[in-house]
């Protein structure tokens, strides 16, 4: 028994939010492209899938190359971390340098605790830059 698989793409194109379904069975790939108009909120795309799924004229399947292995799912989240939030560059990644950025440090922290905050340098630009690790 083949398994099959389907996935929901939501980005913007120009004037309007577009959604792309795609799904795959049996190892052949159609895709059914919606317009949303505005920003829909996850409550009302869940809505959508749930009333209109079955209704969506996809295209003609195409064959295609399927992954059988599974991804571990803290490398999903690692992932799923990256495009969230930005990746850290390395001491002095904000706009300045490292010399300036060393230079409005406030050291020692002003909070005197215990825990990571006598590890962190409050940056310039109102981040934390790990520079005086």
């Amino acid at each position: 028994m083949d398994r099959g698989k389907a996935g929901l793409t939501v980005f913007f194109e120009g004037p309007f939010w577009v959604g792309v379904f795609e799904r795959i069975e049996d190892g052949k790939l159609s895709v059914c492209r919606v317009v949303f108009g505005s920003e829909p909120r996850d409550y009302e795309v869940w809505e959508f899938i749930l009333k209109n799924y079955y209704s969506l004229k996809f295209s003609p399947a195409v064959e295609t190359a399927v992954k059988d292995g599974r991804v571990n799912p803290k490398r999903r989240q690692r992932e799923a971390g990256r495009q969230t939030y930005p990746s850290f560059a390395g001491p002095g990644s904000c706009a300045t340098n490292t010399a300036s950025c060393l230079s409005s440090t406030k050291w020692p922290p002003a909070s005197g605790g215990r825990g990571t905050a006598s590890w962190q340098t409050w940056c310039c630009r109102t981040s934390w830059c790990w520079a005086r690790r």
